[in-house]
């Protein structure tokens, strides 16, 4: 057999500074709804969907979300050993013995060895169409389909750890033998015999056609740094030097690198020639049980301990030092190894690409630093009002004033910088200490080329040219001026500028020759920092850092996807293998040959469709009655921040039109048709990348909508006989409708000639002569006891009353605060009459509105509460109380403290008074506006304690 390669694992975490950087990642939270801290396992299934083993159970993830998935006869939360099948299946098992697998969005139980388990964790491995299940008591295979249960080797101690190559199945058991069984025959035999007393074996990995047997102590369970040759079954390979306590925790094969994970991160090795050669080692802190490669190449790290980490790009890495903190803006390139930079703490330093050392020299000023030019020789720094001059060779320091509050300057020629100021541009000349102004404008960018000898400056009006006699020349594009936020020069001599809003501008001889927006290639027209590299030229926008090709016109990109936490980027510097760049989130290095992945545009899938708000079965096509007012459909395509960078589009074809395609709005994920007309339709939808333009495959869906009943040719003929036969019907009902038309009018003008002659009688009774005959009375005996003024004011509000019953008289409907008027004038009157014994209240409900009411109703009920109620009240003061409030009727309540009604009605017997002509008119009239309204209208009586109390119905308008 193949020799077996025994390595004795020793892991230390160096201080080297070689090993000061980290690739770029992602954490996943508890605040992104990560369900767990404690992962031991994840996959990536056929779909896209990434799976976690954890402690709290099986996860699934799609990039946004997760699912919980698990089972009612599930014992415990925690699984593990996550599997995929041939029929693209996610399998687990639990420490109690149950398999499970995933499947049409629900976990499946598939077998309970329980009692085979013993409580133990048991691996298993899918072999043709049968499981291979590392058991407590010994191996065991069943067949997928029909469950059938095999015990294919007896032993009585647990094999501790296996692994299958090919048609053999490795196991270690007791920590002491490496058996290997020929999966064809079944036949066993050992491998290795028992080693030196002081080791074991402790777990088995597999690297290309080698086995990898991580060895410990049995001393102090630990791995130690020891050399072992075990005969010729293997060779010893030293991995690590200076030996530390850390436990090795699996191998995995990424490529030709072999990654191992261990309880203090996961280190990389390079394989050549049987030797390996420790490359990187990331997460040293962290507890990592497993990673992954995705589809995308992001690598998905799961810890036992701080949840799961995303890594998509380990070709761009994050200096791990205090510089980060220091927040470094400018930088500036010194030689093919080093350069300077500034930070906004007013540091400056030098760092060196081969060593990843940097020396922070000493912090000058509290001031951010605002701009960095300079040669190999010297370096320039402009800090406010604060500038430095720094010698590369010595370090020295050198304080200035020539070029303070700069805003932006570039290296002249000849010791000379070319600045731009708040409010104009010149070029100072640090030999001699003198200086030549420009222009007197605002100034952002300076450039000089030193292949054309040509200076360009931008200015808040526009981009200048100036040549080596200083002419100014502005250059313009589409007739316009050019807004530029920075300049760069590729080696082919062409001037390029960032704009803020045209995207990037080539320039020649003072033309511009090139445009580049998001219409051929570009993120966004939105640009900023630029650098070139030979004639190729990174650009940065507010949607990514980009690599453009000026020779074959191509882009290249890096998102957040990619590995850019941030757009917002001060400067770069470009060496021949990698590029470093500032941001606001540190200071980053990218591989130029490895950072760019190959897009791949993922396929996207419908994840629900509801039908009037109810969730259906996805399906190809939709045959809907015509009630089916609303058709939602919402999609998804899985993946770590892949929607980020995908446009949806959609389109909706009847079978007698073609629509156009929609775009379907960034933040949303489902589209929603509403009272689609019946017709057949062919609904179609598909993404797109905003970054590489590649179009995924067209998904389609086929929706008949049925007609309504009604619109069906059986029911338009039933419907047209009996149309026919209902205009049949009324054609010889006509004239019965006729006739019974006449006679609603005959006694609507009844009902019309009922309520004038109901107005007359309501005048007369208002007119009533006993009223009248009293007014008089009290006339002449104020006449008689020679009170002339009183008689006189009494007779002129008589004539008063009288004159506003009459205009009121003509009148159906009156303004209730009218009739309220009318009331007061009448009671006033009376008040007169009885003098100093006689008082009265009108209370109006909040409730009462501006209405109109009947005229001539209130008031004899009024009168009657005063002749048959007061007038007969011998002792104490007569009060009379007027309450109205709104329902559905107008509802006015008098109460008077007279004798009652029984008192009245004997008095009345005894006088032989009949029944007033006021009081039969207006029953005869409210019966009448009962009978017209339809309404609770009337009056009633009711004898209270003291006195009488009557409830009125009025209608009103």
């Amino acid at each position: 057999m193949k020799k077996i390669i025994l390595l004795f694992l020793i892991i230390s975490c160096y201080s080297n500074s070689s090993f000061s950087q980290h690739p770029v990642f992602y954490q996943l939270t508890e605040k992104d709804g990560l369900p767990d801290v404690e992962f031991y396992q994840v996959l990536e299934d056929k779909k896209g969907f990434i799976w976690f083993a954890a402690n709290k159970g099986l996860f699934r993830f799609d990039g946004k979300n997760y699912i919980n998935f698990s089972h009612p006869n599930k014992r415990g939360l925690s699984v593990f050993n996550l599997a995929l099948d041939k029929k693209g299946r996610v399998w687990c098992n639990n420490i109690s013995g149950q398999y499970f697998y995933a499947e049409n969005n629900r976990l499946n139980l598939y077998v309970d060895l329980e009692k085979e388990s013993n409580g133990q964790l048991s691996p298993f491995y899918f072999i043709n169409n049968h499981i291979v299940i590392n058991s407590n008591s010994g191996f065991y295979k069943l067949n997928i389909d029909n469950k059938t249960n095999e015990k294919i080797l007896d032993f009585n101690r647990k094999a501790l750890a296996s692994y299958v190559r090919n048609d053999t199945l490795f196991f270690i058991q007791n920590k002491k033998l490496l058996y290997s069984v020929d999966l064809k025959t079944y036949s066993q035999k050992t491998d290795l015999k028992a080693l030196n007393e002081k080791y074991s074996f402790w777990n088995i990995g597999n690297y290309k056609n080698s086995f990898l047997l991580n060895v410990g102590s049995v001393e102090d369970n630990s791995i130690k740094t020891k050399t072992l040759e075990l005969d010729n079954y293997s060779k010893k390979i030293k991995l690590f030097k200076n030996p530390d306590k850390v436990s090795v925790i699996k191998f995995k094969q990424k490529g030709d690198d072999l990654w191992v994970l261990t309880t203090k991160g996961f280190y990389i090795f390079k394989s050549t020639e049987n030797q390996f050669q420790l490359q990187s080692h990331y997460f040293k802190n962290k507890r990592v049980t497993d990673v992954i490669k995705d589809s995308h190449e992001n690598y998905w790290v799961t810890t036992l301990e701080n949840g799961v980490f995303i890594i998509p790009n380990l070709h761009i890495k994050k200096t791990e030092n205090r510089l980060n903190l220091a927040k470094i803006r400018n930088l500036h390139k010194i030689d093919k190894n080093n350069f300077a930079f500034g930070t906004i703490k007013g540091e400056i330093g030098f760092y060196n690409t081969k060593n990843n050392k940097h020396d922070l020299l000493k912090r000058l000023e509290n001031r951010k630093s605002a701009a960095i030019t300079g040669n190999e020789k010297e370096v320039y720094f402009c800090l406010g009002e604060s500038n430095f001059i720094l010698n590369t060779k010595t370090k020295k320091i050198t304080n200035t004033s020539k070029f303070k509050n700069v805003k932006d300057f570039s290296y002249y020629k000849d010791s000379k910088l070319v600045a731009t100021f708040s409010s104009f541009s010149k070029i100072i000349d640090l030999t001699n200490q003198t200086s030549t102004k420009l222009r007197n404008k605002r100034a952002y960018k300076s450039y000089y080329s030193k292949t054309k000898d040509e200076i360009y400056i931008a200015y808040i009006d526009g981009l200048a040219k100036y040549d080596s006699n200083l002419t100014e020349e502005f250059i313009s594009f589409n007739n316009q001026p050019i807004f530029a936020l920075d300049i760069a020069e590729t080696k082919d001599g062409t001037i390029w500028v960032s704009t803020f809003k045209d995207g990037i501008l080539g320039i020649k001889d003072g033309k511009v020759i090139e445009n580049y927006t998001i219409r051929n290639g570009l993120l966004s027209n939105r640009t900023s920092t630029i650098k070139a590299d030979k004639n190729s030229l990174w650009i940065v926008s507010e949607k990514g850092l980009q690599l453009f090709n000026t020779t074959t016109k191509t882009f290249k990109n890096l998102t957040k996807k990619e590995g850019i936490t941030s757009y917002t980027i001060f400067d770069i510097v470009v060496f021949d293998e990698e590029v470093y760049f500032s941001s606001n989130d540190g200071l980053f290095k990218i591989d130029k040959q490895k950072a760019f992945k190959e897009e791949k545009l993922s396929d996207f899938y419908f994840s629900s469709v509801l039908i009037n708000d109810r969730e259906t079965p996805i399906k190809s096509s939709y045959t809907l009655s015509f009630n089916s007012k609303k058709i939602e459909f919402t999609f998804k395509t899985n993946g770590f921040l892949l929607e980020e960078n995908l446009t949806y589009k959609y389109r909706l074809n009847r079978s007698t039109e073609n629509n156009n395609w929609n775009t379907v709005n960034k933040s949303a994920k489902e589209i929603t048709f509403n009272n689609l007309a019946p017709d057949n339709y062919v609904f179609e939808l598909q993404s797109y990348s905003d970054v590489s333009k590649q179009k995924s495959n067209k998904k389609t869906i086929n929706i008949e909508i049925k007609k309504p009943f009604y619109l069906s040719w059986w029911f338009i003929l039933i419907s047209i006989s009996l149309a026919f036969s209902i205009i049949l019907s009324l054609f010889y009902r006509r004239e019965l409708k006729l006739k019974i038309k006449q006679k609603e009018l005959l006694e609507k003008e009844r009902l019309q000639k009922q309520l004038a002659s109901s107005k007359l009688e309501s005048l007369q009774s208002q007119m009533n002569p006993h009223f009248t005959f009293n007014a008089l009375n009290s006339i002449q005996n104020l006449v008689l006891k020679g009170s002339k003024e009183d008689a006189y004011n009494y007779l002129t509000k008589f004539a008063e009353l009288i004159r506003k019953n009459l205009n009121l008289s003509q009148k159906s409907f009156i303004y209730f605060e009218d009739e309220l008027n009318l009331l007061k004038k009448y009671l006033d009157l009376e008040k007169l009459r009885f003098r100093d014994n006689f008082s009265f209240s009108i209370e109006v409900d909040s409730s009462v509105n501006e209405i109109e009411i009947p005229t001539m109703i209130i008031q004899p009920f009024v009168e009657n509460a005063i002749k048959h109620g007061l007038l007969h009240k011998v002792n104490g003061e007569r009060i009379l109380e007027l309450y109205f409030k709104q329902t559905e009727v107008l509802e006015c309540t008098i109460i008077d403290n007279g004798v009652g009604l029984e008192t009245s009605k004997k008095i009345n017997k005894k006088n032989k008074t009949v029944t007033s002509f006021s009081t039969k008119s207006i029953k005869e009239k409210l019966k009448f506006l009962k009978d017209y309204y339809s309404m609770d209208i009337g009056f009633s009586y009711e004898e209270i304690e003291e006195g009488t109390k009557v409830i009125i119905k009025i209608p009103y308008k």
